[in-house]
């Protein structure tokens, strides 16, 4: 008799969630694969002086409610642009900043309704046209309370003109900025408050927007930057369209790995170990101790560890040399 071959259905394994996944590595190329396939595609949360107007036992679906609004203002917004038929050289004969500053008004008066309806008048709104990129606009959201005191600092709001990006995805727009800052945030081991980078706190991808502190004379001042090459193997290659304000980066669009990126995480541990430190000598001190504890077979990781090291000589090559081992 002839062989019957069964047909095998096979499903695609998705990450439930973007997190860890987004920790761990960034530029992946198959963003439009698998980010809207996961069960919550958000990252972050809205800013916590929001959350804390919520009374405690309604915190839970006000934070959703709230977040949906901005999601669907961000709709709102990228409608809005399609309808006038947006572009960088067509514009109608409005400028680019006054169209933007019209879309704003329409979004605003749409989020003040919104807000009034689901939270009466715990919550009024400004939004303000700042600024266009090749992959969104920008604009500066305010939040007040009832007595016009404002609730938080300014926030950016990040509107991607499209969900999925038609240009070097794995670099530039909602998907990839959105893992850059998850990946940030994870790698630095602390706040971003005090670094060249902007606070980000939350990314929709599926709606289009990420939501970041407001760059202006009042944010928290940079007085521990972060050198991304050496601490995390990466660079810059939109530093022309992205200007620091106020020393501050708040587009994060244009970063690319480097020959030193780790992306395993147990060798990243340890190098963390070295270069966390604050003195040359404490560094080699580190590296020292690490490169003994290698010769004992019965240390784990050994091979990561030493990865660890090399990385450390490569990244630091004038104090390896200026020491002898």
């Amino acid at each position: 008799m002839p062989r019957i071959y069964k047909l095998q259905n096979y499903e695609k394994c998705y990450p439930s969630r973007l997190k860890k996944y987004f920790q761990s590595d960034i530029q992946y190329r198959s963003y439009d694969k698998f980010v809207l396939q996961t069960k919550h595609p958000v990252l972050g949360n809205i800013p916590p002086e929001i959350i804390n107007v919520f009374e405690p036992n309604l915190r839970g679906q006000n934070i959703k409610i709230f977040q949906r609004i901005l999601g669907d203002i961000s709709n709102d917004i990228r409608q809005k642009y399609n309808d006038l038929e947006f572009t960088r050289y067509n514009t109608v004969n409005l400028s680019i900043h006054k169209r933007g500053t019209k879309i704003a008004k329409f979004a605003e008066k749409r989020l003040n309704k919104s807000l009034a309806l689901f939270f009466n008048d715990k919550f009024k709104a400004t939004l303000e046209y700042v600024d266009y990129g090749a992959y969104k606009e920008v604009f500066k959201l305010i939040f007040w309370d009832k007595n016009n005191n404002k609730i938080t600092h300014d926030k950016a709001f990040h509107c991607y003109r499209s969900i999925l990006s038609f240009m070097y995805p794995q670099k530039h727009g909602n998907f990839a900025e959105g893992n850059f800052w998850t990946f940030l945030k994870y790698r630095a081991g602390h706040p971003l408050d005090k670094t060249q980078f902007t606070k980000h706190y939350i990314s929709d991808f599926k709606n289009g927007y990420t939501l970041t502190e407001f760059a202006d004379e009042n944010i928290t001042k940079t007085t521990t930057p972060i050198n991304i090459c050496k601490n995390f193997g990466l660079s810059n290659s939109d530093t022309r369209s992205n200007p620091y304000i106020e020393g501050k980066q708040y587009d994060v669009g244009g970063f690319s790995k480097n020959e030193y990126f780790i992306n395993d995480k147990v060798v990243y541990k340890f190098y963390k170990k070295i270069i966390n430190r604050n003195t040359k000598s404490e560094r080699i001190t580190v590296a020292q101790n690490l490169e003994k504890i290698i010769k004992n077979p019965k240390t784990p990781h050994r091979d990561k560890i030493q990865q660890a090291v090399e990385f450390y000589k490569k990244q630091f090559p004038y104090e390896y040399k200026s020491t002898r081992y």
